[in-house]
């Protein structure tokens, strides 16, 4: 459930980095829960939750680092470096054909692309 919240805070902090960052300062967590996301990195294994961590902590780099609490700018190595293993985590796993709570990657019986011609141009989506 952890990494749920995690995931949520990702999401937010993707959507509007500056937004989730000064609401979390507002209540003066924010480098609490860099540094607990952080360590949770390594037990991160649902591919949701991985992504959006990879995405959230990506995000908050897009800020300018004037705009970010001098503790979080503290921390921008051990952001980086948790992204960037968990990204490597996340490709080493496709790679090896796993995904999802490591179940293997199948097609599905009749996934076939050829039987679905998609949307016309005349109807919705």
């Amino acid at each position: 459930t952890r990494h749920v919240v995690f995931q949520v805070i990702g999401s937010a902090i993707y959507y509007n980095p500056e937004l989730e960052i000064a609401e979390l300062g507002k209540r003066g967590v924010t480098e609490q829960v860099y540094q607990q996301w952080i360590k949770e990195v390594d037990s991160m294994d649902g591919w949701l939750s991985q992504k959006m961590t990879v995405l959230g902590l990506l995000s908050t780099l897009r800020l300018p680092a004037s705009v970010l609490p001098q503790g979080l700018v503290a921390m921008i190595p051990n952001i980086i470096s948790a992204a960037v293993k968990l990204a490597a985590k996340m490709k080493a796993d496709v790679e090896k054909g796993l995904k999802d709570d490591d179940a293997a990657i199948e097609p599905e019986a009749g996934d076939d692309d050829e039987q679905w011609g998609g949307f016309d141009e005349n109807e919705d989506v």
